[in-house]
């Protein structure tokens, strides 16, 4: 009676012990499956953002460029002034045209901005 005891109580402990390593398996493959579909669903709105950077960036360009040209023209028009009021109206001009020129620099932060979420989803993977 006893060894026959001793038998089902081994048993019982390796049956417990097979289904706690089959339960811990399964939630590691699940947590596996979970980590690829953060990251494909990371990649899907990186791959829809990407166009709508493109176009905001063929905006951003064409209005940098006039910009630019406004600044040039500024700066030409504050070194050619000679007189006291013609320099200060020229350099306010020049000011304003710069700040409007250097506000739009801000652009490349929106690709880290969908960069970021990626990072850890592919660490947890590795």
């Amino acid at each position: 009676m006893k060894t026959t005891t001793i038998v089902l109580i081994v048993l019982a402990l390796l049956v417990i012990y097979i289904v706690a390593q089959y339960n811990k398996l399964v939630r590691l493959n699940v947590t596996v499956d979970e980590a690829f579909a953060q990251i494909e669903v990371q990649l899907k709105r990186r791959s829809d953002l990407i166009p709508n950077l493109v176009e905001t960036v063929k905006g951003y360009a064409k209005h940098e460029s006039e910009t630019f040209e406004k600044v040039v023209a500024a700066r030409a028009a504050s070194t050619a002034a000679s007189t006291l009021p013609a320099v200060a109206a020229a350099d306010g001009q020049l000011t304003k045209r710069y700040a409007d020129f250097c506000c739009r620099r801000k652009l490349p932060r929106s690709q880290s901005v969908c960069e970021f979420p990626l990072t850890p989803r592919r660490a947890l993977n590795n």
